[in-house]
């Protein structure tokens, strides 16, 4: 059965069991065939303007039971209030971003809301939680290869003893300087005297945490807690510290700590933005309310770069999700959001699972970040890809995630005092006058402020760079994981996305771009023209193989190979091995190619119909691709006009919808024959049900059967 024929079938379905319930609930003994065809009619009218657990909630037999939505309207408020208030129903917040308001109605007057003329889209407001794992190690800016680029700029004048040598040993790289992380959260702590790791460096009592704010709905701290830094939770506070903690106590009482727990963009400036309440979760409107805040006020703060350490389950396209079209606005004002992929990459037994990356990172605008386990050492050789880490593709929309991964197991970094995390799990590393100070967790929710981090210094180094170029840079100078040699080229992307995170690499071709890159046109070479600039940043270190390497921690480490087209980008090497990036034509720069590992995803959706054969060459219904120059049915990158063209792609038939994420600790929902790899869905028999799957002569991650 095809998406669109199961879409009509559960429509009809729900429809038939909505009508079948309503009228025995209420007594009425003569509902007439021409009444429910009537209802029949309007449901099926009605469904596509309902997210798919909403069609669920219409099929309960508790016509009277609220629910929290989200409608998407062209009414005005006082209309809205009037026409809910006739149905019981309750107008909260308004969420104008995406021309929609928070609404509590009964599930009997969801299809007359739907109904509506003025209505676009209702969809359920979502819980969102916090994703962390509990444990990890502060090996940050050496395995990351950030220790190469980041310095002491704009700190010279720190009279701190404490902190003189630290930064004497740096050189006047970037730090961050200027460039404004939000963090969306549980809240950020700052407030005490063992708490000035959010400070700054060159002068203790200037605050780098320019503005706290609230957005949590269920809960109302005072204006004084808020001011303080509210963060009972823990997560927020942790997730800050390493995008941008500077490591100060850690400095100040090095005897003790034993360590140096500094960020990535150690200078750079934060906004708390606290989504998540106390207990570790909130709604997805929160969310959409603090990115409106966020987008109203980028320019005051030059907000650039945005924090999601936070998920919801995926029930919807990114196309019509609020919280996904949330952020897409953001990355079209100019602000990168980085996303955590989520922590549900394996089952109850540990096995794999595939399709379990969480919203907001399903849209294919974030940077979505996966985690990787160093194994406590700095070295790269011996990294893996977390097992918790979320894996690919996407469900609904089967888009390629993630993007990148990044160090996220047994993280360690600033503790909000007496915090829920500190306190029920003893995560606490370091305390001074019974005061949490540095606490340990793991997660995606780790790797992803590392990312954002990352991005500050390339922003510090580079300010004209697009979200799209910031992401295709990223991309493109990410390590392959030796560990995943030899796996199969699809399941490393699922896994990886293009691979492990090269802040050295990053920064450097971020500076190689040219200041106005931003401004070029399809055609144009991004790259800043002085040659000899360009071997500086980019060829110095080649060791003759042609290929870009960094040295992190005494290995290594290429890149520049995995990654050919990216985000409109395209990277072309001519023989001498030296790379030109050209902005491409069409509609390619909006919904983008990527090729990964071998893998080409096009209009955000994987190549179903093609054949991998060796060193970056995709050979798919005799097309081919080598050397950088894409010819597949006539249609070319032609080096002379400066245009790349329309490529047509088969999709695969992934059928998907995660709607109850305990589905994960089902032994039973999951066939056994496939290697233990599994895609999680919704099929036609319920919620949460897994996909048997099947190896075949495509792919072990295929679906069985024409579905």
């Amino acid at each position: 059965m095809s998406a669109r024929k199961l879409s009509s079938f559960v429509c009809r379905v729900l429809a038939i069991v909505m009508v079948t319930n309503f009228a025995m609930l209420v007594g009425a003994q003569d509902f007439s065939a021409s009444q429910h065809n009537q209802e029949l009619k309007a449901t099926l009218e009605t469904c596509s303007k309902l997210s798919p657990e909403l069609r669920w909630e219409l099929g309960k037999a508790t016509p009277w039971h609220r629910v929290r939505v989200i409608v998407q309207t062209q009414a005005a408020p006082d209309t809205l209030a009037i026409r809910l208030a006739a149905k019981g129903g309750h107008l909260g917040r308004a969420l104008p971003l995406i021309n929609g308001y928070v609404a509590e109605v009964q599930q009997a007057a969801l299809l007359d809301l739907a109904i509506d003329s003025d209505t676009q889209f209702i969809s359920l407001d979502r819980p969102t939680i916090s994703l962390q794992q509990r444990y990890d190690s502060n090996l940050l800016l050496a395995t990351s290869g950030a220790t190469n680029v980041v310095g002491n700029n704009h700190l010279d004048n720190a009279d701190d003893p404490a902190i003189r040598g630290y930064l004497d040993s740096m050189a006047k790289g970037v730090n961050g300087t200027g460039v404004t992380i939000a963090v969306l959260d549980s809240g950020i702590y700052d407030t005490d005297a063992v708490h000035q790791d959010l400070r700054s460096m060159k002068n203790g009592s200037d605050k780098r945490l320019l503005k706290h704010m609230n957005f949590v709905s269920s809960e109302h701290p005072t204006p004084s807690q808020i001011d303080n830094g509210y963060d009972l939770y823990g997560h927020g506070t942790h997730v800050a510290g390493i995008a941008a903690g500077s490591g100060y106590e850690s400095l100040q009482s090095a005897a003790q700590v034993g360590n140096t727990y500094s960020g990535v963009a150690f200078n750079a400036n934060l906004l708390d933005l606290r989504v998540i309440g106390a207990e570790g979760n909130g709604q997805i409107s929160d969310v959409i309310a603090a990115i409106n805040w966020m987008i109203s006020n980028r320019v005051h703060y030059n907000i650039r770069v945005a924090n999601f350490s936070i998920g919801a389950a995926v029930t919807q396209s990114y196309r019509t999700d609020p919280l996904c079209q949330a952020v897409e606005r953001a990355v079209n004002v100019g602000i990168v959001c980085v996303v955590a992929a989520g922590n549900f990459g394996k089952d109850a037994s540990g096995a794999p699972v595939y399709g379990s990356i969480l919203a907001p990172g399903n849209d294919p605008l974030a940077i979505t970040v996966g985690a990787t386990n160093t194994q406590g050492s700095a070295r790269r050789f011996d990294d893996t890809v977390a097992s918790y880490s979320s894996r690919g593709p996407t469900l609904v929309d089967y888009v390629s995630k993630p993007d990148v991964v990044a160090p996220g197991t047994m993280i360690r970094s600033i503790a909000a005092n007496r915090n829920a995390l500190t306190t029920q799990y003893g995560l606490t590393i370091y305390s001074s006058n019974n005061e949490d100070v540095y606490m340990k967790l793991s997660g995606t929710s780790m790797a992803t402020p590392l990312v954002s981090g990352a991005v500050a210094l390339m922003l510090e180094a580079n300010p004209n760079l697009t979200p799209a170029m910031v992401k295709s840079i990223l991309q493109f100078t990410a390590q392959s994981l030796p560990s995943l040699d030899g796996s199969d080229a699809l399941i490393k992307l699922l896994t990886q996305g293009a691979g492990c995170v090269n802040i050295d690499a990053a920064v450097r071709l971020a500076t190689a771009f040219a200041k106005d890159a931003d401004k070029g046109k399809a055609g144009d070479n991004l790259l800043q023209s002085k040659e000899a600039t360009l071997n500086e940043l980019l060829y110095a270190s080649q060791d003759g193989s042609g290929a870009f390497t960094s040295q992190i921690a005494g290995e290594t480490i290429q890149w520049g190979n995995n990654v050919f087209f990216s985000e409109g980008l395209a990277y072309f090497y001519d023989s001498n091995h030296k790379v030109t990036v050209y902005q491409t034509a069409g509609w390619q720069v909006s919904d983008s190619f990527t090729l990964t590992n071998g893998i080409l995803v096009t209009d955000s959706r994987l190549l179903a119909s093609g054949r991998l054969l060796a060193s970056g060459r995709l050979l798919a219904s005799g097309r081919l691709l080598a050397n950088g120059q894409l010819l597949t049915n006539g249609w070319l990158y032609d080096g002379a006009n400066n245009s790349l063209v329309n490529i047509s792609a088969v999709q695969p038939v992934w059928s998907a919808n995660l709607l109850d994420q305990s589905g994960l600790g089902s032994e039973s929902a999951f066939d056994t024959h496939a290697a233990n790899q599994k895609v999680m869905v919704k099929g036609e028999r319920g919620r949460g049900f897994a996909f048997p799957l099947i190896k075949s002569e495509t792919h072990p991650l295929f679906p069985r059967g024409n579905h």
